[in-house]
Parts: structure tokens; C-alpha cells; sequence
């Protein structure tokens, strides 16, 4: 969407990497100190200035016991690098942007930008971002359907792109894809993550993907069952990999125990 999603009857999504955010995303909702003296907003090179924050710790998920509710000051210069994180244009911008869908197009990158980034696109129900080459994708713990449809899918089928595609793993079958009938040569596409993180999701995607591709390849004049034939062999084959061994975790009530290299 171009403008944010309206606050009412809206239910934002549940962050896959919630202890990560709430460390970093957490002093400001409990006591963030007021705009003009709000460290993030501190120019690179301009005059040095002390700051003095006060805090009251109330986070009963992850702060130490002997912090809990306790109140915490601490004064630094804006000159320290070591405390200080240089703030990006998006963050501050009047317009409210969105955040950028490459990482590498920030200017200031370090891990609270990172992470606040891929925070904001997810609220707003981005679970692809890129990084470079390497495309990021988070959980979106619900089923978003309407973000794999063939309609969505020939957004990635044009010839030529006067830039660069939205980010999704459809971006990056279709890269692979091109590289392979451009090169003639093999192309590999790794896809890792921690538990739960959606890698076979992601796989069968990517697998549904290629599979429609290689059809459109082929002309419309095929068969129909035949094409149908040839993508539920390729789809239908993982559950044949999954009954050698699975196990459940606190993430993931079907968790491969195993790595897989499948080849099409």
C-alpha cells in the first residue's frame, strides 16, 4: 500500500523475530525522551551534544530480574559511536515512506536499522525484503494466498525491467531461472533458516514456480492434465522426504531433522 494501513479493525501481524525487536525496538515505547532531544536524530558530524535518558524497565518476558520495573539513567555524548545509532532519511521522513525494500540502499546500516526496517515492512504485511543477491523472508504466521497467484506470478514473467523487481522468493526462481537459459549452465538456489522459519514452504514455492514457468516455456498447445501431471509430481514428492524424519520443537510441530537437495 502506498499509505499505511489504517489503525482500526486492523490486526498487525505477530513478528517472527519478536525477543530481536523487542530489544531493540522496546526503550522507545517505554520511555522514549522527547524529539529535540532524541539521540536518533542526531546529525553525523554535527556539534556534540550530552544526552540524558531516564527509563523504567517493564518487560516482564525478558528483563533480568533485578531490572524489572527498576528505573535506569544513563547520560552519553552524541559523538560515542559505540551508543549512538546514526539515523536513516525514511525514519524521520514527514511523508512516512516506506522503508526501503534493499537493505543495502541504507545509508547507515547496523543492526537497529536492519532490524527496525524489516520490522516496519513486515507491519505492513512485507515479508520480502532484499539484501544484494540474498532475498530476506519473514514468517508471516497466516496464510497469505493471494501472494502466490498466477497474477502475481507474471508480474516476474516480462521480458525486460526497467528496475529491479518487488522482492519476493518469486524473484528469485525467476532469476535463477533466466541465469540457467541465459548461461546453459546449472543454477542453485539455497534456502536456510532457523526452525520454523517457512524453508519448505518456501521450497515448495519455489518448486510451483518453476514448474509453471517450464509450461509456459513450453506453449499453451500442451495438455493441460499433463502440465496439472508434471507440477504434482514435482509438489507431491515432499512428503516422501518428510516421512524420513521429522521431529517437534518449540517452533515447529513438523520440523525436518534432515537437509534436503532436491533437483529439477
Amino acid at each position: 500500500p502506498k499509505t499505511p494501513p489504517p489503525s482500526g479493525g486492523v490486526t498487525p501481524l505477530k513478528s517472527p523475530f519478536d525477543v530481536k525487536l523487542r530489544k531493540i525496538t522496546n526503550a522507545p515505547a517505554l520511555g522514549r525522551p522527547s524529539p529535540s532531544a532524541n539521540p536518533f536524530r542526531a546529525s553525523p558530524g554535527g556539534p556534540e551534544s550530552t544526552v540524558s535518558i531516564t527509563l523504567t524497565v517493564n518487560d516482564e518476558d525478558f528483563a533480568p530480574p533485578h531490572l524489572l520495573n527498576a528505573t535506569v539513567s544513563f547520560t552519553y555524548q552524541t559523538s560515542d559511536d559505540s551508543k549512538v545509532c546514526t539515523a536513516n532519511d525514511w525514519w524521520s521522513h514527514p511523508d512516512r515512506p516506506q522503508p526501503p525494500s534493499d537493505l543495502t540502499s541504507l545509508e547507515q546500516l547496523h543492526e537497529p536499522a536492519v532490524v527496525f526496517c524489516l520490522q516496519k515492512r513486515y507491519e505492513w504485511e512485507h515479508i520480502y525484503t532484499y539484501t544484494g543477491k540474498i532475498l530476506l523472508a519473514l514468517n508471516p504466521f497466516q496464510n497469505l494466498k493471494s501472494l502466490y497467484g498466477e497474477d502475481v506470478m507474471q508480474q516476474y514473467w516480462r521480458e525486460d525491467y526497467n528496475e529491479r523487481p518487488p522482492p519476493h522468493v518469486f524473484a528469485t526462481a525467476e532469476d535463477a531461472y533466466r541465469s540457467m537459459t541465459r548461461s546453459t549452465k546449472n543454477q542453485s538456489i539455497l534456502v536456510s533458516g532457523e526452525s520454523g522459519a517457512g524453508k519448505t514452504v518456501t521450497t515448495k514455492i519455489i518448486m510451483r514456480y518453476l514448474a509453471t514457468l517450464s509450461q509456459r516455456s513450453e506453449g499453451n498447445g500442451r495438455a493441460q492434465s499433463a502440465n496439472v501431471s508434471i507440477e504434482a509430481q514435482v509438489l507431491q514428492s515432499n512428503p516422501i522426504l518428510e516421512s524420513f524424519g521429522n521431529a517437534r520443537t518449540v517452533r515447529n510441530d513438523n520440523s525436518s531433522r534432515f537437509g534436503k537437495f532436491i533437483e529439477i
